[in-house]
């Protein structure tokens, strides 16, 4: 069995799936933790926690972007950004807060991350002036009326020219699980299904058709060699290299 994460972002690649029978959709903890306990074969999980946790990466299905991601942003309720800032975070975005982290460093901003097990924006504001906001409910931002300060996955790539890589899967055994291949298989027939996810996803939001369209225009499920680079990039700030 392999997880898929249950974020919209996955939503095309996981309809191009023919073998459903074989696929589990959990978040990205969840995934992790089945993995651990051998309870799944191999899955989804954080670019953080599949280092940190000494997991074999696959160089297949993965959630990257080419640079502007949508579903990784930095909101105020119209605070700007200033020089010290106090951020809530939920507990669901390790590789996300990492790469925000770097943005703010190489910004030059003082920051302090306050862990939260909320993940609605407006939840998250009410523990600090600053919100670090992802997946769905990151797209349920535009047009609330929530200041965006910025996109961690367009930031993090012009700082450091790198193409931003969220998840990707995961194994602990020696050799690639078979299961895999048929995730992998996906990746290429699943840009056919984005109309159908644009549609479900924009009823299932309440967001418009056009702002989905957009946002599965930037994600991306395959494994250029260039990815590498990233992975690279934060093993060493991880220091795991």
């Amino acid at each position: 069995m392999i997880g898929i994460i249950n974020f919209t972002h996955s939503d095309p690649l996981y309809s191009a799936i023919r073998r459903k029978d074989i696929i589990v959709r959990e978040s990205p903890a969840k995934i992790l933790g089945m993995i651990l306990d051998d309870e799944l074969d191999g899955g989804m999980v954080s670019l953080v926690s599949l280092i940190e946790n000494g997991l074999n990466l696959s160089r297949g299905a993965n959630i990257h972007s080419i640079s502007t991601t949508m579903s990784t942003i930095l909101v105020s309720r119209g605070k700007q950004m200033g020089k010290d800032m106090e951020i809530a975070v939920t507990s669901h975005t390790r590789t996300t807060e990492l790469y925000t982290e770097m943005v703010l460093k190489g910004l030059g901003i003082n920051y302090k991350m306050i862990h939260a097990d909320e993940t609605y924006a407006e939840d998250l504001l009410s523990i600090a002036d600053y919100a670090l906001v992802i997946g769905d409910e990151a797209l349920r931002v535009y047009g609330s009326g929530l200041r965006i300060l910025f996109d961690t996955g367009y930031e993090f790539s012009r700082l450091y020219h790198l193409q931003p890589l969220y998840a990707a899967l995961a194994y602990k055994g020696v050799s690639e699980p078979d299961d895999m291949e048929a995730v992998n298989e996906a990746v290429h027939p699943s840009r056919e299904d984005i109309e159908s996810s644009v549609g479900e996803a924009s009823e299932k939001l309440g967001l418009d058709p056009g702002l989905m369209r957009r946002y599965y225009s930037f994600i991306r499920y395959d494994y250029p060699p260039h990815l590498d680079r990233t992975v690279e990039f934060v093993r060493k700030h991880l220091g795991r290299s």
